[in-house]
């Protein structure tokens, strides 16, 4: 192979390096967008009490309402945590794949310049 030639595989795979770092750079975006999502969903009638005091209604029924609402929520909650950790647990994945082929290009660079170097065709 000559000097041409593996400049312009140099160039093919730098320009293949730079495109999974920009993709590299995006999942890692997405996987702490993920991260730091809020999923606590809050219940604004506070309590049974609350609603009593706010909204002039009391009894069984609503004590009962209100436990249920709030359980809920929290299964709203942990449903969303669920979604989010295999979300990212799959990005995380897809990092770990991009990072590997990236290592790949890079040994292919070095080989690629040591080549270059002990070319003796101008």
């Amino acid at each position: 192979m000559g000097k041409a030639a593996i400049i312009a595989s140099m160039n093919e795979t730098s320009q293949a390096i730079s495109t999974l770092n920009a993709k590299i750079a995006k999942l890692t975006e997405i996987k702490g967008s993920l991260e730091s999502f809020p999923t606590t969903v809050n219940y604004v009638l506070i309590n049974d009490e609350n609603i009593k005091s706010n909204y002039n209604i009391a009894g069984a029924k609503y004590s009962k309402d209100t436990s249920f609402e709030q359980d809920l929520l929290k299964n709203i909650k942990r449903d969303f945590d669920t979604k989010i950790d295999n979300v990212s647990e799959k990005v995380s994945n897809k990092i770990h794949e991009l990072e590997s082929q990236k290592f790949g290009l890079e040994n292919k660079m070095n080989l690629l310049l040591n080549q270059l170097l002990t070319t003796k065709e101008k």
